[in-house]
C-alpha cells in the first residue's frame, strides 16, 4: 500500500500524462487543490478515487494526435512504407557518424 504523499506524487505525475495526452485535468486538479488546502488534507480513499477519475477521462475530440498503445493499433495507425531503409554510407562514414565527429 502506498503512503499518502506516494500516491499524491503518482497523481501529480499523472495530471501531467493525461493532459499531455489531450485530457481536460482542470477539474481534478482543483479539487487536489483544494483537498489539500483543507486541514485534514487528502485522505488514501480521496487519492485513490481521484487516480479512477484521472485513469477515466478521454482525450478531448479536437485533440489532433492519434496515440496508440498495443502493438496491434500502433500497426494500423502507423503510414505504409518500406520498413528497412537503404544504408548508403561506407564503413568509414559509419564509424564516423557513431563516434559523432
Amino acid at each position: 500500500m502506498k503512503t499518502s504523499k506516494e500516491l499524491l506524487d503518482l497523481i501529480r505525475g499523472e495530471i501531467v500524462q493525461r493532459r499531455e495526452e489531450g485530457c481536460n485535468v482542470e477539474a481534478i486538479e482543483e479539487c487536489v487543490e483544494r483537498a489539500l488546502r483543507r486541514s485534514d488534507g487528502l485522505r488514501g480513499v480521496e487519492l485513490y478515487t481521484i487516480l479512477c477519475d484521472l485513469e477515466s477521462l478521454q482525450p478531448a475530440e479536437s485533440f489532433p494526435y492519434v496515440e496508440p498503445s498495443t502493438l496491434d493499433e500502433i500497426r494500423a495507425k502507423r503510414p505504409d512504407g518500406p520498413r528497412r531503409m537503404e544504408l548508403n554510407l561506407t564503413g568509414a562514414q559509419m564509424l564516423d557518424r557513431i563516434h559523432g565527429a
